[in-house]
């Protein structure tokens, strides 16, 4: 961590971008710690692709995400987040690493390490626990859309603190962040009870094609499997 700290207190301008198709981690990862680092007086811009931004797209700070071909030019800095590779990186950012100076923030255990600084644990559960740990060894204060931002990485990142890699150390992480006013209740709704009408025809069709075996030890989901064949074929 101190070499990661080391590197964003030596300046920018930053680009902050996660994996291509970013999830929870990877999104709230990179505004949140976009928000934090402008809040020092530094610059720093997060890009992705707006069309894939997904459920978590309702987060502060959405809206002021750049397009990975509107920010290589300007890039003195980047740092990535919740990103295992270099071909995992969006294409257009993709160059940068080799050319600029790469902060690599991560906690899969597979991650390349093809930064020039690497901050990779293993044992966190998610990006977003890295990003809040950061900020609390720099003194840096949390609002509340950068604490919603890290909620949604912790909890899309961990099955809502259900897997094998919630430690002690997350809880007291999201401990933290609730008391800066996270609103769990909104962001529970917006990312687990919100679909799209495509994903609920879906459902329907699934569910109204369900059968059951073994006495009902075994269920499945037959109609559907067959329409998605006929589709592909057609």
């Amino acid at each position: 961590m101190a070499r990661a700290l080391a590197f964003l207190q030596a300046g920018g301008p930053f680009v902050i971008t996660g994996h291509v198709r970013p999830d929870g981690d990877a999104l709230g990862s990179a505004l949140a710690l976009g928000r934090l680092l402008v809040q020092q007086g530094l610059a720093a811009t997060v890009s992705a692709d707006p069309s894939e931004l997904g459920t978590p797209a309702f987060l502060d700070g959405c809206d002021e995400i750049v397009p990975p071909d509107r920010v290589a030019d300007g890039c003195r800095a980047l740092i990535t987040v919740d990103c295992g590779s270099l071909e995992r990186l969006p294409d257009k950012i993709r160059p940068l690493a080799g050319r600029v100076p790469t902060l690599n923030i991560d906690h899969h255990r597979t991650n390349s390490r093809f930064g020039s600084v690497n901050w990779i644990e293993e044992r966190a559960s998610s990006t977003g626990e890295l990003v809040w740990r950061l900020s609390r060894r720099a003194g840096w204060p949390l609002d509340r859309a950068i604490a919603e931002a890290l909620w949604v990485a912790l909890i899309t990142d961990t099955g809502r603190f259900a897997y094998d890699q919630t430690r002690p150390a997350t809880l007291v992480c999201g401990a933290d962040l609730v008391r800066h006013g996270v609103r769990t209740s909104l962001i529970n709704d917006r990312i687990y009870a919100t679909f799209p009408r495509r994903v609920m025809e879906l459902k329907r069709r699934a569910f109204n094609s369900l059968t059951l075996w073994r006495e009902g030890e075994v269920a499945a989901v037959i109609e559907i499997g067959r329409a998605s064949c006929r589709e592909r074929v057609s």
